[in-house]
């Protein structure tokens, strides 16, 4: 696998460089991440890149670039200064551009980070590998700790570090507690870099590293050491009850060849009824079962299987049959591990969908946050309420009190424990749950949570 040596400099703070090694067949949104994490920031804001003499900004900003795609198929009829501004300097999404892209151009880069501090980076290749061998970046130099993140710009900087520097400084306790909190050390680990790189960034181009690569970056906290394991036993991967029960009704499908489905698109009564009743098919942990399923919508855990088999593209409905596609032939012989992550990733953006439909308790931005209050407080049995409490500090608005904080915050928990602890996490075997009639409420329960070992194999930490 080739890769790429980079140079990267802070053009007004130039003592702080790093020396990076890269994939070359990385987008420009991975080497963001690299140099986030090489600098020690925490991926809070917007960002682009550019070369010289090309006007277009390659960015995460997905409504400039929208915007801008907009007016470039939609140009207005009569001249608009704000319009020809925007199609002036046209916008692409980072993560669909690869670095190799822009240095066939030429061997200088301008990054910008954070539009208010304003941090300006040149990127200069210095050499081209032929023979890397780690699916993953590398920092093989460092110089200089890099300014914390919302410092305020360069000239704020210069003053925070006089602050730092100087016990005698006025406001040094009070800009020493606030550089820690932001992560700020005063110097460079060169180590921690490269842990974080190789855990929580694995840039290889097989499917495993992609969805890792995904996974990290959206579900986890981006600047917490913590990050999917890919070593993870494929054995135990493929016990967990959702996987099991995916790969089961795969591969009945696969042997049955074509299903005939009903006039609505639903699986047949009989084949409902054989993977309900004889084969029990439900959740890992249903508060209640059924004992009259006659049809597909009546076994939503069935229903479940069959959509997201649908959505990812592992079956496809044809002239009211159903089969297994080439992909769901693939999935199969792929490994276990391989598999369980890979519908994580499905089931966490199918839930994030949820939310934005109001059918599920959180977005995915608090994802992460739940992700690190299981690694750090879920080695013994909580209540509920106990993470509902610590989301509800985050984003207060997850709820509506109109009929009473109290009630509100109770039915919030409740939500997250029924659609989230046993809906998901339970169900790919990271959580174990319990609940017990509250003796003090009539008509409520106290719901437990604790992390099962099987997190622990999931999550890295270190």
């Amino acid at each position: 696998m080739g890769a790429y040596r980079l140079k990267i400099v802070m053009k007004d703070l130039p003592a702080v460089a790093r020396t990076l090694i890269v994939p070359k067949k990385i987008s420009l949104a991975a080497l963001h991440a690299v140099i986030q994490y090489a600098l020690g920031w925490r991926d809070y804001h917007l960002y682009d890149f550019s070369t010289q003499g090309d006007p277009t900004r390659y960015t995460n900003d997905s409504e400039g670039a929208a915007e801008y795609e907009y007016y470039r198929e939609n140009p207005p009829d009569t001249p608009h200064r704000r319009v020809e501004m925007i199609l002036a300097r046209p916008l692409k999404l980072a993560h669909t551009v690869p670095l190799e892209q822009l240095l066939a151009r030429g061997k200088e880069i301008d990054y910008t980070y954070d539009f208010g501090d304003n941090w300006q980076l040149s990127i200069s290749l210095e050499e081209v590998i032929t023979d890397y061998l780690h699916p993953h970046a590398v920092c093989s130099d460092a110089q200089e700790a890099g300014p914390p993140e919302d410092v305020g710009g360069t000239t704020a900087f210069m003053n925070f570090l006089q602050a730092w520097h100087n016990p005698a400084h006025p406001e040094h306790k009070e800009m020493v507690a606030w550089g820690r909190s932001q992560g700020f050390t005063g110097r460079v680990d060169l180590e921690k870099i490269n842990l974080f790189l190789k855990q929580k960034l694995p840039l290889g181009d097989d499917d495993l590293s992609r969805t890792l690569y995904r996974l990290n970056r959206h579900f986890l906290p981006f600047d917490q050491p913590v990050a999917f394991n890919p070593l993870l036993d494929s054995a135990q991967a493929s016990s967990t009850h959702f996987l099991s029960y995916f790969t089961d009704f795969l591969r009945t499908l696969q042997e049955r060849g074509r299903v005939r489905l009903t006039a609505k698109g639903s699986l047949p009564v009989k084949l409902v009824k054989e993977l309900f009743y004889e084969r029990g098919y439900d959740f890992a942990q249903a508060e209640w079962r059924s004992e009259n399923v006659r049809r597909e919508a009546d076994a939503w855990f069935l229903g479940q299987l069959h959509d997201l088999a649908g959505l990812t593209g592992l079956i496809k409905h044809r002239e009211n049959t159903l089969s297994l596609t080439k992909k769901g032939e693939m999935f199969l012989q792929s490994p276990g591990a391989e598999n369980y992550y890979t519908l994580l990733w499905d089931y966490l953006a199918g839930f994030n969908l949820g939310h934005e439909q109001g059918r599920e308790p959180l977005p995915y931005d608090l994802y992460p946050y739940l992700f690190g209050l299981l690694a750090q407080f879920g080695d013994r049995e909580r209540e509920i309420g106990f993470y509902a409490d610590k989301l509800l500090e985050i984003d207060p608005f997850l709820i509506d009190d109109e009929d009473g904080e109290v009630q509100a915050r109770y039915w919030f928990g409740y939500r997250l424990y029924s659609r989230v602890m046993q809906r998901l996490f339970a169900e790919f075997g990271l959580v174990q749950t319990r609940s017990e009639q509250d003796k003090g409420q009539a008509f409520q329960d106290r719901c437990f949570v604790q992390r099962t070992p099987l997190f622990d194999q999931v999550l890295l930490r270190w």
